[in-house]
């Protein structure tokens, strides 16, 4: 997770919260003013948004914009307002405050106290808040004994938890000594239980044991064999090799397990290998590497050697060129398929990463999309695409034929008002958290409206910007009513079953919910937004 990686800047939440909050761009009389193109992103800036961003930070406090103007509704109060999103936060313009610089202020997100009943659920433990301090934590490694570690960003410290949640130990605080930490971000465990970090503000690795003894580190800042410039991504293979996505240098590092030097592939530029800016790295179940090279608008594979096998995408609107791809997924043949959201397309490749069709294209007729944004697919290899703008979901073949689609913007049965989660259940059928809508559709596997539940409000069965949704083995829903600070559960009928939480910070309250798993036993974690931590409950 990215949000908070410079959090002594404003954090990347609101990113991230851009899905539940997208809206068709809208033109505004206060905005025919002096304006600024930012290729980055392909969003324009103008007037007033473009004076209060040059004059309060700019870049580094708030980012590049991430939409155009456009009119929001503040769950809140009900209220329209002109608004602009960017990386790190989001303006808002009031002309009824005539004075400069009050006519443009910053977003919040507002709070509604509710205090609804606990319920039939048994807190069990938290990580973050108040216990044990977890500060704006980002990283999170699991071992093969289910002990949590977790990067604790703004406290510049790993800790680690038992998989009970039981504190186990701590170590690092800030500075730049063995096992000391400057904003530490990314995390992972290899086989034998040893923990990378990777810092973002001290560009290197530590690799420490399980119990928090320093064994090694490597990396200093520059663009030598082993330093890093910014590095934000890591993966460890299954024979302990660390790959770094060395970001700002352009590149991809390998170690082995001891942070040997092994390889390193990349520099800036568009060839084959080279990179604009990678910033996410992962590996598929070959052990191949795919990177996500974030200004060169495409994807690029490489063999755990750093090996180039293929590319795909570059800038532009032809066959398998690429503009801001929001999602990918990887079917069980290994074909390849992108959200190319800035030409509202999906693009599909095989496995040796050759282009085979595209889909897609703007508009709101079956098979066109209006700023999708994620996708999915079923065991059966069809394809499920968030087609956001338009407030629909759509399932296309893996072919690319369109099969069936359900929703429009609307409150209608079927209709969407920003759907922003979807799970699917053991028998196929399809649960949809509309934000805007506050409400819970289901679908059969053929896209048929089952049946709704849910409104506006705090009482059971209702909502406030539903986000989260999960199943459990049983079958039972899981939602995180976000600004009714609580989750509620619902039999796989819909009805209400029982709920838990409160605004506030204590054992079993929330603020904000936005995140939600089931595991294996049934326990419940919930990413608990608003308290920077993590609470996991079981049922009686």
């Amino acid at each position: 997770m990215r949000s908070g990686k410079r959090q002594g800047m404003i954090g990347l939440l609101f990113a991230t919260l851009l899905l539940s909050a997208l809206f068709n761009p809208v033109l505004h009389p206060l905005f025919a003013e002096e304006s600024q193109y930012f290729k980055e992103t392909g969003h324009t800036v103008s007037g007033k948004f473009l004076d209060y961003w040059r004059s309060n930070g700019g870049l580094p406090t708030y980012g590049y914009p991430i939409t155009d103007a456009q009119m929001e509704t503040d769950p809140e109060t009900g209220k329209q307002f002109l608004t602009q999103w960017f990386e790190r936060h989001r303006l808002e313009l009031h002309p009824e405050n005539a004075n400069t610089p009050y006519d443009v202020l910053l977003g919040l997100l507002g709070k509604q106290i509710k205090t609804p009943k606990a319920g039939n659920v048994e807190f069990v433990w938290k990580i973050g808040g108040d216990y044990n301090g977890l500060n704006n934590p980002n990283g999170v490694a699991v071992d093969k004994q289910g002990n949590i570690f977790v990067a604790d960003t703004d406290n510049h410290r790993i800790q680690k938890f038992d998989s009970t949640g039981k504190f186990l130990n701590r170590w690092g605080s800030q500075g730049n000594e063995n096992g000391r930490f400057n904003s530490p971000t990314g995390i992972a465990v290899d086989g034998m239980g040893n923990v990378y970090v990777v810092e973002y503000y001290k560009p290197r690795i530590q690799k420490f044991d399980g119990d928090g003894e320093f064994l090694a580190k490597w990396g200093s800042q520059g663009n030598e064999d082993g330093q890093f410039l910014q590095p934000e991504g890591i993966a460890v293979d299954e024979q302990g090799n660390v790959f770094v996505a060395d970001t700002y240098n352009h590149r991809i590092q390998k170690f082995d397990s001891s942070g040997k030097f092994l390889l390193k592939w990349g520099g800036e530029g568009k060839g084959e290998g080279q990179f604009y800016q990678p910033e996410a790295i992962t590996l598929d179940r070959q052990g191949n590497i795919l990177v996500a090279d974030t200004r060169n608008y495409r994807i690029q594979k490489f063999d755990g050697n750093g090996k180039f096998l293929f590319k795909w995408g570059s800038s532009g609107m032809g066959a398998g060129q690429l503009s801001s791809v929001l999602g990918i997924a990887v079917d069980g043949k290994g074909n390849v398929y992108l959200v190319n959201t800035g030409i509202n397309r999906i693009e599909k490749f095989d496995g040796q990463g050759r282009f085979i069709l595209n889909w897609g294209g703007w508009g709101n007729g079956d098979g066109q999309v209006a700023n999708p944004w994620g996708i999915t697919v079923s065991e059966q290899g069809n394809i499920y695409i968030a087609d956001t703008s338009n407030h629909r979901i759509q399932i296309f073949d893996s072919n690319g034929k369109f099969l069936f689609k359900w929703g429009s913007q609307g409150s209608g049965d079927g209709q969407f008002n920003r759907p922003s989660g979807i799970a699917i259940d053991g028998q196929g059928n399809i649960l949809v958290a509309e934000a805007g809508n506050n409400r819970i559709q289901k679908f059969d596997s053929s896209g048929k409206f089952l049946f709704k539940w849910g409104s506006q409000g705090s009482g059971d069965g209702q909502f406030s910007f539903p986000r989260g949704i999960a199943l459990d083995e049983q079958g039972n829903i899981y939602v995180a009513d976000s600004y009714n600070h609580r989750i509620q559960k619902f039999d796989s009928s819909g009805k209400f079953l029982t709920k838990w939480g409160s605004q506030g910070s204590g054992d079993g309250q929330f603020n904000r919910p936005s995140g939600i798993i089931v595991d294996g036993q049934g326990n419940i974690l919930v990413a608990d937004a608003g308290n920077s931590r993590i609470q996991k409950f079981r049922q009686r």
